[in-house]
């Protein structure tokens, strides 16, 4: 199924490229969307797999995600530099992976675990219940 859409994408691709400029060399175009295809998947498990291994990663690539669709949305009114758009989104993965790295997991589960439950013999308002 992913390659017929990704197969159905190039075609899209080929046609509006070559809808705006006539220089542009078919074979680059055709290529330079095989690549993609391929490096997709790989991509794909190289961030589930870091996912698993830093924490807020996934954080960092859902802000990712929110800022690539806001540059679709208001694109044709605030520009952006590729490179400066690039340059945050590294500098958002690096974040991501830092604040992983710096702030352990047991700390998030330490704060929890000291807080003691509330035992059998207490009602929601700490008072102790009384035997009828």
């Amino acid at each position: 199924v992913d390659l017929v859409f990704a197969l159905d994408s190039i075609t899209a691709k080929v046609a509006m490229v070559s809808q705006f400029d006539d220089r542009i060399d078919l074979a680059l175009n055709f290529t330079s969307s095989a690549f993609t295809m391929l490096m997709l998947r790989s991509v794909y498990f190289l961030l589930a797999s870091l996912v698993h291994m830093f924490r807020y990663m996934k954080y960092g690539v859902g802000l990712i995600l929110i800022l690539i669709g806001l540059r679709l949305i208001f694109g044709a009114w605030v520009g952006i530099s590729e490179a400066l758009f690039c340059v945050m989104m590294l500098l958002i993965f690096a974040v991501s992976i830092g604040v992983s790295v710096v702030i352990p997991a047991g700390a998030q589960h330490a704060a929890i675990s000291h807080v003691p439950a509330p035992s059998a013999s207490s009602s929601s308002r700490g008072l102790p219940l009384v035997a009828a």
